[in-house]
């Protein structure tokens, strides 16, 4: 037996409820609409006031970051410096730098590559010859 959603002595009631809660929603697109010019106008005042506190705070961070920019330049600038300076210094003293060792390995690799796939063919050992054997008996 299927169960009835409501008696048809209630339909009236559901009716009337429903009416209501349209009526209800009517009443709130109304008031939003009537509110909306002071709601707008609030905005834009709070707006002016966060924008004109976040401009000074906005600055002081552009002036940070202008400063940190400037370490790091400085810092850069003073790296490859002491660069240049060391790799002088390994030279004098006949000491290969890090890019020479890396070049180094990296040919000591390919090498090592290319006689894994091309093996060397062995020479077979040949038997002394007669003026050998008669230079090495005299």
């Amino acid at each position: 037996m299927p169960k009835t959603l409501a008696k048809p002595s209630q339909l009236p009631m559901l009716r009337d409820s429903a009416y209501h809660i349209w009526l209800a929603g009517l009443g709130a697109l109304s008031i939003a609409e009537d509110e909306s010019g002071k709601i707008f106008k609030t905005l834009v005042k709070r707006g002016k006031t966060f924008e004109a506190s976040s401009k000074d705070h906005l600055l002081e961070v552009r002036h940070r970051m202008d400063v940190r920019k400037a370490a790091s330049h400085t810092m850069d600038r003073l790296a490859d410096g002491w660069d240049d300076g060391m790799g002088s210094i390994l030279s004098r003293l006949g000491l290969p730098t890090k890019r020479e060792i890396d070049g180094l390995s990296k040919r000591v690799e390919r090498l090592s590559k290319t006689l894994e796939e091309k093996p060397v063919k062995s020479r077979a050992r040949r038997a002394p010859t007669k003026r050998r054997a008669s230079a090495t008996t005299a």
